[in-house]
């Protein structure tokens, strides 16, 4: 990765991550381990996906848990099981659903976590819904979720 430039966001992204020192994997699958306050380890599954939504540039439709990022952060209710940072993205998605997923958690949630920047969504409650105050992660995964689903398009 070293020997190649590139301008796209995606890319960049994934050379950050593979550059940094922490462990960052990646699996597909339809169920995840994780470690509770307690310190205990539990499974939990991904669940099945739905076509609720119409798509949209970086959006399948899809719906359901399409992804988790599981980080060593204690003060989490579900922390990695062994200090590393752990990308699960739901198998039940359609191949675009993954790619854009694999965005949305990886050059979104975990890319902050490396970088040490917040990268949980941080929700309010406002008028009869909720927003996410996190711009910063709003912005890297619309970002992200759009190139991957120019690149997918483009295959």
């Amino acid at each position: 990765m070293d020997s190649h430039g590139s301008s796209s966001g995606n890319y960049n992204s994934l050379k950050r991550l593979v550059d940094d020192k922490k462990v960052v994997t990646v699996s597909v699958t339809d169920h995840y381990d994780y470690k509770d306050k307690s310190g205990n380890v539990k499974s939990d599954n991904m669940g099945p996906i739905e076509h609720e939504f119409e798509p949209r540039p970086g959006n399948t439709g899809e719906s359901g848990l399409a992804g988790k990022t599981l980080t060593p952060d204690n003060s989490l209710p579900k922390q990695s099981v062994d200090g590393d940072t752990h990308i699960v993205i739901n198998s039940n998605l359609s191949e675009q659903g993954q790619a854009e997923t694999f965005a949305h958690e990886g050059y979104g949630h975990a890319l902050l976590f490396v970088e040490g920047k917040p990268y949980l969504h941080e929700m309010i409650h406002v008028d009869s819904g909720f927003k996410d105050t996190n711009q910063a992660l709003n912005k890297a995964i619309k970002d992200a979720t759009i190139e991957a689903d120019k690149n997918f398009k483009s295959q």
